[in-house]
């Protein structure tokens, strides 16, 4: 509170102009929450960039003049404020301007729907603080009942009413939030409201983790699964094993193989054919129950014809 020169104090609600104000008053006069259009972008390498370290906007701000009339203002570098203010902790984005500045009301542009506070009512000094829901964006529903949605640049994540959470990928949006590649988009991941978890990529790779039932599945169709490791790779199975191959079967070995079979051991084949180095093996039919002479596989169970390759 300001002291007079004879000891009084002045109230807060009254103010000694030294003419000084009166002319700053309408660059002063901006302390009221605005809602703005963004027109322009100004990253920090822009040669116009007053900053040089965050991006600024222009935007045609609406409100009111001395006579109480609506008007339309220019405001210039404005900067998007900051959810936290540090240096190891921030928030970025960037906002987009409007494509079309043709119609007269800036609410009907495409441009981000912005609100703005000015520092000391500092139209100069201006910060845009929030949005507003643009008048042509989505429209909400009562369907939609209790429930979140973020969608930026083709990014968008939904929680529903019943917690669930899906992640999908649009691929990148225009102005309206039109996907500019459409062949690429529609993967998502979802969090189902029984804790499973799906990664799909909406048309024929599947990934489900089945958290009730503790079931994976993978699926692909018309397309391969490939699983390389760098070292080892080990599988444990406590029960049944089952592999189905509707073409052939290869299996490359750089070193030994070894089979351990605690039961019997059965392989049917027409024809079973080995490579090996020995020069006593030869060809023959052997039906039965055996041991294998040249693997040491025990109680090998098949009918057909061995054929050695030397």
């Amino acid at each position: 509170m300001p002291r007079l020169k004879d000891g009084s104090w002045l109230p807060h609600f009254i103010s000694v102009d030294t003419g000084q104000g009166a002319a700053l008053k309408p660059l002063l006069d901006s302390g009221f929450l605005k809602k703005g259009t963004v027109t322009r972008v100004y990253y920090p390498d822009d040669r116009e960039n007053t900053n040089k370290r965050v991006t600024e906007y222009d935007l045609f701000v609406t409100e009111r003049n001395r006579r109480g009339n609506l008007c339309i203002n220019p405001y210039y570098k404005c900067t998007v404020l900051d959810l936290f203010g540090g240096m190891g902790d921030v928030h970025r984005w960037t906002l987009r301007p409007s494509t079309d500045l043709t119609p007269l009301d800036p609410a009907d542009q495409d441009g981000s729907q912005v609100l703005v506070l000015c520092v000391h009512g500092d139209r100069q000094n201006a910060y845009i603080v929030g949005a507003t829901k643009h008048r042509l964006g989505p429209a909400d529903s009562r369907a939609d009942g209790h429930h979140y949605d973020f969608e930026f640049n083709g990014w968008r994540m939904a929680v529903n009413d019943d917690g669930e959470c899906t992640m999908t990928y649009k691929s990148k949006t225009d102005t309206s939030g039109v996907p500019q590649d459409p062949a690429s988009g529609g993967s998502f991941v979802k969090f189902e409201k029984d804790g499973s978890i799906v990664i799909n990529d909406n048309e024929a790779c599947l990934i489900r983790l089945d958290k009730p039932t503790s079931d994976i599945t993978i699926e692909t169709s018309g397309r391969d699964i490939v699983v390389r490791a760098a070292r080892d790779m080990n599988t444990a199975v406590e029960r049944d094993m089952v592999a189905d191959a509707g073409g052939d079967w290869t299996t490359t070995v750089g070193g030994e193989t070894l089979v351990d079979s605690k039961g019997n051991t059965k392989v049917k084949a027409p024809l079973i054919e080995l490579t090996t180095g020995s020069t006593s093996a030869n060809d023959g039919a052997i039906t039965g129950q055996s041991v294998d002479p040249f693997t040491g596989v025990p109680h090998i169970d098949f009918s057909g014809v061995v054929r050695v390759k030397k």
